[in-house]
């Protein structure tokens, strides 16, 4: 398995609190997202899910100023990752979530070689539509920072 990887999900988010359809289609998407950075990072490669340790960092950038509960929508999220990227979400030792509104005054400060998943979601936002950018990393749970 190759990671870490990232890439951007158009589309509102599914909240632990919503219907049922909504959290199976929102899954889906984050499936398929998921395979399409797969196979775009390695696309002569069909990987096993991979079995360790891992650090989810989510970035959610609505459209409006609609509120957006960042932790209901982290559930369906992290499990729309397996079986595709993960074999279980027990995996996920530690997860880092923002909402990210839109703002002038806003600014992010992020690497240029993982730069292309926070800037789809940004570009999502500025056209009126709900960007999430997802990053899936190997994760040493055996340091604590505080």
């Amino acid at each position: 398995m190759c990671l870490p990887i990232e890439y951007c999900i158009s589309g509102r988010p599914a909240s632990v609190n919503g219907k049922s359809k909504k959290k199976q289609a929102w899954k889906k998407g984050v499936d398929a997202a998921t395979r399409t950075a797969l196979a775009a990072k390695m696309p002569h490669k069909i990987s096993a899910p991979y079995d360790a340790s891992v650090m989810v960092k989510v970035y959610l950038f609505p459209a409006s100023k609609q509120y957006t509960d960042v932790d209901n929508v982290l559930k369906y999220t992290v499990d729309g990752m397996v079986p595709s990227l993960l074999k279980n979400d027990k995996q996920v030792d530690r997860v880092v979530a923002q909402r990210v509104i839109k703002s002038r005054l806003t600014s992010i400060l992020v690497s240029l070689p993982h730069a292309r998943a926070i800037a789809d979601a940004i570009d999502l936002q500025n056209n009126g539509e709900f960007g999430t950018a997802i990053k899936v990393e190997i994760f040493n749970n055996k340091e604590v920072a505080w």
